[in-house]
């Protein structure tokens, strides 16, 4: 399971995302769709800990089986 709880980050001088909450429970088929520049690709970064080293994270958790990543 993986939860993100309130996360916050920022790319550059950006806010990216802005208290993202959900669960994604073992098993799910998730896709994340919007319009280009809402924070798709920066989500999907956080939860591969491949964010640019500009990134910086604001706030909150992002937890993998109980785990903070």
């Amino acid at each position: 399971m993986i939860v993100f709880k309130d996360v916050s980050k920022s790319y550059k001088t950006t806010t990216v995302l802005k208290d993202i909450s959900f669960t994604i429970e073992d098993g799910d088929l998730v896709c994340l769709i919007g319009e280009s520049g809402c924070g798709k690709t920066m989500t999907a970064m956080s939860i591969l800990k491949l964010l640019p080293k500009s990134a910086r994270v604001l706030g909150g958790e992002i937890l993998y089986d109980g785990k903070d990543i």
